[in-house]
């Protein structure tokens, strides 16, 4: 009964990866030759990366805050990446 939580919340850093990944490849791949592959693979691979380090701090950590606070910013990071590729930013929100 615990667990349930836990497994919403990787779902939710999951779901915000594919979000990630849906902006990063709607933008036109063909003007960005080798940077659409970083378009097509950095969101996921950056989503297995947050998705990792939520279940490290999950099973270091029993303490509620400090789980939110890491989910927060593995949704936000995942989020960022996708915002950042799909308007072509470089350091947003800092041009």
């Amino acid at each position: 009964m615990n667990n349930r939580p836990i497994l919403l919340h990787a779902w939710l850093i999951i779901l915000s990866a594919l979000i990630s990944w849906g902006l990063a490849t709607t933008v036109d791949l063909n003007k960005l030759e080798l940077g659409a592959m970083f378009n097509m693979f950095l969101p996921p691979i950056l989503g297995i990366v947050t998705l990792v380090f939520f279940i490290i701090v999950c099973l270091l950590s029993k303490n509620k805050l400090i789980r939110l606070t890491s989910l927060t910013i593995s949704c936000a990071i995942n989020l960022y990446l996708g915002i950042i590729f799909h308007f072509g930013l470089a350091y947003f929100p800092f041009n």
